[in-house]
């Protein structure tokens, strides 16, 4: 599906569920999101093994406050936080990130192309993808440009109501969400016949763990080779996996795609645009109580 199908699919959602609870509720939600970023400047203390890496849009940059206010709130270790900005991002948003987060590294992206395309040794196929896809920033700068033995993989639209313990631990060597619908380019069987290594994992790259030191650029030329534009980032990511006998998947029921409905023994939840988020029943609600921001009477959490 492409982006502006899913975007229309959403707002039809949305006037969807207008009809079955009123609009004033979801209405109060597109007025309550945008105070996120209102709230005091959270400090981070440092982690010098596991770092999160975001990367940021403009039309996510919100969605990242939400995100790193409710990981704050339950992260189970000190926070160390990378936010790789792409180039859709204006300076006065970089600026607010930078406020916020005043512990975050923020990484612009001509610095993120000036650090990381010497690395890639072009011409190659990777550096050329590098250049022409926002999705690689996610595929290569995340591992090129940390210095933790971990990478965390964080999505702006993710909320977390429960310490990810999993993301905090030094094993397996990798451990992604799994993804509601597969959506790699190639079928599973390719990270053995294509690739050389183990079939590739239903990863969602939105939430996970995996050791930098993982990153092969000779893999992620293979994979290119196969499929010269990949869909998103996801198959690079499953490619490197792919390396390690131990890689796993997170506990589907904690770790949720947002398939299931309710919050009940949820840890992390993707929603994969910024409009889910606003559309489904508990995520404003809950995350807005565990921040403090006030909330009406017609948008508190419903039992």
């Amino acid at each position: 599906m492409k982006r502006k199908d899913f975007d229309r699919l959403a707002v039809r959602r949305f006037f969807k569920r207008a009809l079955r609870q009123g609009t004033w509720p979801l209405l109060q939600r597109l007025l309550v999101y945008p105070k996120v970023v209102r709230l005091p400047p959270v400090r981070f203390a440092g982690n010098a093994t596991h770092t999160v890496h975001t990367v940021v849009r403009e039309r996510d940059a919100i969605m990242a406050h939400w995100m790193l206010r409710t990981l704050h709130h339950f992260a189970p270790a000190p926070l160390s936080v990378t936010l790789h900005l792409d180039p859709t991002v204006s300076p006065g948003t970089a600026r607010l990130l930078a406020e916020r987060f005043p512990d975050a590294r923020v990484v612009s992206h001509d610095e993120a192309m000036a650090r990381v395309m010497p690395q890639l040794l072009g011409p190659s196929r990777l550096a050329r993808w590098r250049e022409s896809s926002a999705w690689a920033i996610k595929a290569v700068d995340t591992y090129l440009l940390g210095t933790s033995r971990w990478m965390i993989s964080l999505d702006c639209d993710v909320l977390f109501f429960g310490p990810p313990l999993e993301l905090f631990e030094e094993s397996p060597a990798a451990a992604w969400m799994e993804d509601g619908n597969y959506a790699l380019d190639v079928p599973p069987a390719e990270g053995v016949d294509g690739l050389g290594l183990r079939p590739l994992l239903p990863i969602n790259t939105g939430v996970g763990r995996i050791e930098r030191g993982l990153f092969e650029p000779a893999i992620a030329e293979r994979v290119l080779g196969m499929v010269a534009e990949p869909v998103n980032d996801q198959l690079i990511h499953a490619a490197l996996t792919a390396q390690v006998a131990d890689a796993a998947l997170l506990p589907r029921g904690p770790y949720n795609y947002v398939k299931e409905r309710g919050l009940e023994g949820r840890i992390a939840r993707h929603y994969t645009t910024p409009y889910r988020f606003l559309l489904i029943e508990e995520g404003v609600p809950r995350a807005a109580r565990l921040l403090g921001l006030p909330l009406p009477a017609a948008l508190r959490e419903r039992p």
